[in-house]
């Protein structure tokens, strides 16, 4: 996980001044289909802003943004009142948690890519220096084991992190229930 820093401000669209002392509300919702999830989830994490409201005061809120484990896209919707109690025209923002420098590994002579699904069909991104150890591995074990050939399943998303919470929580619960 990681934390992002941001100041909040308000201000007057036709003037370009910062309005000072508004009440602002943040609220985070992960985008479906994003992070390289074909399918959307109502349980997506979606990281957490602390605060998440306040006065902008004179020098804007400070909030920090904290990432979830799982990359994709995050919109975010700013709402409010200006000093007066008016209500703020809401704004959207996006936030893209990702692992940066990943790239596809792509197929090869000496293993096969497997563990492709309907909702997660790019599965097989890693670093530079990763996929050239997959590759030299792989065609270490063929000239050791001539006609063999390794199968490599899930190693991360197009832009990283986790594949399934849900999966996982699903699995929990059915090992749970065999213990009673």
């Amino acid at each position: 996980m990681q934390t992002l820093p941001l100041v909040v401000f308000c201000v007057d669209l036709s003037t370009g001044q910062i309005i000072n002392n508004c009440n602002v509300t943040i609220n985070g919702q992960p985008e479906a289909f994003s992070g390289g999830h074909q399918h959307d989830d109502p349980s997506k994490p979606k990281g957490t802003f602390q605060p998440t409201s306040g006065s902008t005061g004179t020098s804007g809120l400070s909030t920090t943004y904290t990432s979830p484990e799982v990359s994709g896209l995050i919109d975010v919707t700013l709402t409010g009142t200006d000093p007066n109690g008016n209500p703020l025209i809401p704004t959207t923002a996006t936030i893209g948690v990702e692992v940066d420098g990943l790239v596809s590994l792509g197929p090869g002579a000496n293993y096969q890519l497997v563990g492709q699904t309907a909702t997660h069909p790019d599965n097989h991104y890693g670093t530079g220096t990763m996929n050239s150890t997959l590759v030299n591995l792989a065609n270490s074990y063929a000239a050791v084991f001539p006609g063999q050939t390794l199968a490599y399943n899930d190693m991360s998303l197009v832009t990283g992190g986790l594949f399934d919470m849900r999966c996982r929580l699903v699995e929990t619960a059915r090992f749970a229930s065999l213990r009673q």
